[in-house]
């Protein structure tokens, strides 16, 4: 499903922030991304999500070279990948329905099915009596869970989570890895970045460790 082959990303500057990494995730695998802040787990998912080409080398999603895709045809592919970031980057100015309602809506989905669907993943995160609050309304957890369900609204068979705990308390954090186990349990491929080690030892899932911009474990 996803494979990347002897990729480099480069910004300038003379330092790579990814050095020849080499690896391929399977359909339906949970993998966690792991190592310290700066090394390169951040630019890696960019990479997978299409916020950034390689500087040299490939990347396949879904059979699909990113390398060399045209323009047009990214925000398509685009939709077999579900993100997740530690910041939420959730609309403040709306409501959490509105939120989970827009890709939908830049998809072209019909309305009736829009508000559907935003009922169903709504629930699935256990938000539904928040349909009509704002973001800043909600505690920081479920804000996360709000950003999950946006997420996975459009059911991508891919999901990408940036330190999604990074900002939350130990609780809180249990709860959103149990939930994305669980969207994983029902098909869905996921890797996760953290560097959180009682989640990486508690769930036990494949691991891919990073230093310095190289595979390292």
């Amino acid at each position: 499903m996803i494979r990347l082959h002897h990729v480099y990303k480069n910004y300038g500057g003379g330092t790579d922030a990814l050095i020849d990494i080499t690896f391929s995730v399977a359909r339906g695998e949970f993998i966690f991304l792991t190592g310290p802040s700066g090394a390169g787990k951040t630019t890696l998912l960019k990479l997978l999500y299409l916020a950034e080409h390689p500087t040299k080398g490939q990347v396949f999603i879904n059979g699909v070279n990113v390398s060399t895709i045209r323009e047009r045809k990214i925000p398509y592919l685009r939709r077999a990948v579900g993100v997740v970031f530690q910041d939420f980057k959730l609309l403040n100015s709306v409501t959490v329905s509105e939120n989970i309602a827009f890709p939908l809506e830049v998809m072209g989905m019909p309305r009736r099915d829009i508000n559907k669907q935003v009922m169903r993943v709504l629930k699935f995160v256990g938000l539904q009596d928040k349909y009509d609050a704002k973001p800043l309304e909600l505690s920081g957890g479920e804000q996360q869970r709000v950003a999950i369900a946006r997420a996975v609204a459009n059911e991508p068979p891919i999901l990408i989570a940036d330190e999604p705990t990074g900002n939350l308390d130990s609780e809180l954090t249990m709860d959103i890895i149990r939930l994305m186990n669980y969207i994983h349990k029902r098909g869905a491929t996921v890797i996760m970045a953290t560097h959180n080690k009682d989640i990486v030892e508690r769930f036990h899932k494949r691991l891919i460790s990073l230093g310095r911009g190289r595979i390292v474990g």
